[in-house]
């Protein structure tokens, strides 16, 4: 694969391919902070756009995302938490829990299957902001792991705390955790099921409350 494209890359895609729908999302900003993209609509304007999205998902959508903000949109505004979502994956990229292998880890491919268990929606952070309480210095630190990653010394005084966290200085998502079952037609065999995470605004999307109103579809 060539090197990863840029963020004027994508926003040229976005432009060309999203613009009513990125539109949309930021008149109603922020009540809504997702914008949802066919996948076949990308691979059409720019195949290789699209292969990166499924071969290095994070960094890829992390650049669709900046480049929302750089689009000429009808308001003005930072949508610093927007996300961008590429649906309707070709039939190639799903699969069903038994299906998966080592082979797919990283990959951005689409699951087939019923919702087992879900739990109720809660918060994590995602940037934590830490106040040290020798020089009251606040440092934001991002939360990529799952234990809590602190400073290893405040940028002011230049001392390793001890510090306080200030959970409104800080930033956090939505997130669930949830069981998928092998669907009712597939042709594995039962007793498949995989775990994940789901976090951000789609844990409150698509039923009345969210997806935790979804267990068993």
């Amino acid at each position: 694969m060539q090197e990863l494209t840029n963020v004027s890359d994508w926003e040229g895609v976005l432009t060309a391919v999203a613009k009513e729908r990125v539109s949309k999302m930021a008149v109603a900003y922020p009540e809504r902070r997702a914008v949802e993209i066919p996948y076949m609509d990308i691979f059409r304007h720019d195949p290789q756009i699209a292969e990166e999205v499924v071969e290095r998902p994070e960094e890829s959508l992390d650049l669709a995302a900046q480049a929302v903000n750089e689009m000429s949109l009808p308001v003005d505004i930072n949508m610093q938490d927007a996300e961008v979502r590429i649906v309707d994956l070709p039939d190639d990229l799903i699969y069903t829990p038994g299906e998966l292998t080592a082979a797919h880890t990283g990959k951005y491919i689409g699951i087939s299957g019923v919702i087992d268990r879900i739990t109720t929606a809660d918060e994590k952070p995602i940037n934590m902001a830490f106040e040290c309480l020798r020089c009251g210095m606040i440092t934001t630190v991002p939360q990529l792991e799952e234990e809590l990653q602190e400073p290893t010394s405040c940028p002011s005084c230049e001392r390793r705390g001890p510090f306080r966290i200030d959970e409104r200085q800080s930033e956090w998502k939505d997130y669930v955790k949830m069981r998928i079952d092998h669907p009712p037609s597939s042709q594995t065999m039962s007793g498949e099921k995989i775990d994940g995470d789901v976090a951000g605004a789609l844990v409150n999307e698509h039923g009345e409350f969210g997806l935790v109103s979804r267990a068993g579809e």
